[in-house]
């Protein structure tokens, strides 16, 4: 079996925010809409599985259990405690090469968690703040998986 190996990345980050108008009731009972508070999300670190050797197992990354550095992470602004539900891929998504070579130039990338958790679990520290972890599982490589940078792409979405 080739032990050579190659490095597979994956990142990619998207916010998709449904911003309420805040209004604000004025001495006359007449509302106005305030300027809203900005959103932003910043990527901070890729999801990283590291080198693998041809023929290698699946590998879970997964928060709570691996190194920080392995971790896609993400910081997510806006008022304070404001409260939000993060989506995650449901659907698995594959890793590519573009490194020429024979054998498989796709890699399976699925079973995406996060701390906090998806769903109606986010919500914004005191200061506005809130660091997102993710992790998924890389599917297994192929005896014969073609060597070189794998990278892909996938989509976390935040809703206020």
């Amino acid at each position: 079996m080739d032990t050579s190996s190659g490095i597979l990345r994956c990142s990619a980050w998207t916010l998709a925010a449904a911003l309420a108008m805040q209004v604000a009731v004025e001495k006359d009972a007449v509302a106005s809409p305030m300027p809203p508070v900005p959103f932003t999300i910043s990527q901070l670190s890729e999801l990283n599985f590291g080198e693998a050797p041809q023929g290698d197992w699946a590998k879970e990354v997964f928060p709570g259990t691996a190194p920080a550095s392995s971790l896609g992470t993400f910081l997510v602004t806006g008022p304070r405690g404001q409260c939000y539900t993060l989506l995650l891929p449901t659907s698995p998504l594959a890793l590519e090469t573009h490194d020429s070579g024979t054998g498989p130039g796709r890699i399976e990338m699925s079973g995406f968690r996060s701390i906090p958790q998806a769903g109606p679990h986010g919500q914004l520290d005191p200061s506005g703040r809130q660091l997102i972890t993710v992790g998924a599982r890389r599917g297994p490589l192929a005896p014969n998986q073609r060597r070189g940078r794998y990278s892909g792409t996938y989509f976390i979405s935040i809703i206020f």
